[in-house]
């Protein structure tokens, strides 16, 4: 728009309107007065009406989506950050694994407790979800994620409370966004089962069986031969949903809910080599004894978050745990860190992008899903 031209004309046209006296009347004008002051005032109505069309369409325009930021400011060490919140459903019981700059969330229940089949990549770089495809397996609840050489891997799971546990074995590729089947697990089917990556193979062991009670037996998986094999039990006795980690060469296993006991938990802890393929009980977890605790592994530390400490008579309240403990493999000791700073929650998930832990979605205390995720930088002397 010429404004430069818009400011001569009003000038003439303002000119004339301060020429006009309106104590001598519309009737009084000469008729060349009257046409300048029509003029004028027609322009200044359509000028108004132009330069606030673009206001009322602003205001009544749809506000644009906002993106999550591409890059979260760093905080400091042990000072929860919320995240981008889960891109798919509020889930509970879900898996998940990660590689160098992604995680993948694999599956999980939705409030009405069907498992559903989406995945979802979440970007360290840019704290954006994206769906990728969808999983080809039974969708389940409460099977392991974990990953080897750039691959990631579900297995074993609930589909729902009326439907057979599995031992699917499924190979997820993020190159091409493609599953594979594997050899199914031949263990027992089940689901609460934790697992441990030590070198490049996986232990997967634990869980609950349904009516075959909960294992204490533990099989080796190499993704190279696609072979499994059977090693030592676990000398804990059977459990449902206790946490692992690895540190170094070894896998450490405790926590869980012990079989047999209805909801009983443990606190005690256990190291597995597998160059002996032994069991040793180390110091028992200082926290209190629990259930859907997650293990994470950082560095030379392993960690331990959150945990269902006990359940009503009908299920729909939960008494859960915000805290967070380091464990130390070489003077075998633990230490409380910062409690995590959202809801407390169980049937989560969790993943190591970097320095951070990360945790979410799963549900509260009222068994609510949830959609939020949070990380905690680990201070580099632990690294």
């Amino acid at each position: 728009m010429n404004f430069a031209f818009l400011k001569s004309v009003s000038i003439s046209f303002i000119s004339a309107e301060r020429k006009y006296d309106p104590r001598e009347g519309f009737r009084s004008m000469t008729k060349t007065k009257r046409e300048k002051w029509m003029i004028y005032y027609m322009w200044k109505k359509s000028l108004i009406v132009m330069l606030g069309i673009p206001l009322i369409v602003a205001a009544c325009s749809n506000p644009k989506t906002t993106e999550p930021p591409k890059t979260l400011p760093e905080p400091q060490p042990w000072v929860w950050q919320q995240v981008a919140d889960f891109g798919g459903p509020s889930s509970r019981g879900a898996m998940a694994f990660a590689f160098d700059s992604a995680a993948y969330v694999v599956s999980g229940a939705g409030n009405d407790s069907l498992p559903h089949r989406q995945v979802w990549k979440y970007d360290f770089g840019t704290n954006v979800w994206t769906r990728k495809n969808d999983y080809p397996g039974t969708p389940v609840i409460e099977g392991v994620g974990f990953s080897i050489n750039q691959k990631g891997y579900i297995c074993v799971g609930s589909p729902n409370s009326t439907a057979p546990l599995v031992s699917d074995l499924w190979e997820y590729d993020p190159a091409s966004d493609q599953w594979t089947q594997k050899t199914n697990y031949p263990g027992s089917p089940r689901s609460g089962a934790v697992v441990l990556v030590i070198g490049q193979k996986a232990y997967v062991l634990a869980g609950s069986a349904g009516a075959s009670g909960s294992p204490i037996d533990v099989w080796e998986y190499d993704p190279q031969g696609d072979r499994w094999t059977r090693k030592a039990d676990f000398p804990g006795g059977g459990r449902f949903l206790p946490a692992g980690f690895v540190v170094g060469d070894k896998g450490y296993v405790g926590t869980g809910t012990i079989a047999g006991t209805g909801f009983t938990a443990a606190n005690d802890f256990w190291e597995y080599n597998p160059q002996t393929d032994r069991w040793t009980r180390k110091t028992d977890f200082p926290g209190a004894a629990r259930s859907y605790a997650i293990g994470l592994t950082l560095g030379n530390k392993g960690y331990l978050i959150f945990g269902l400490l006990d359940i009503n008579s009908s299920g729909t309240s939960l008494t859960l745990s915000r805290d967070l403990w380091e464990y130390d493999a070489a003077g075998d000791l633990w230490t409380q860190k910062t409690d995590f700073a959202g809801q407390a929650r169980s049937m989560t998930v969790g993943f190591v992008l970097g320095s951070y832990l990360y945790v979410g979605p799963g549900n509260n205390a009222s068994v609510q899903n949830l959609i939020d995720v949070w990380r905690i930088r680990v201070s580099t002397t632990t690294r």
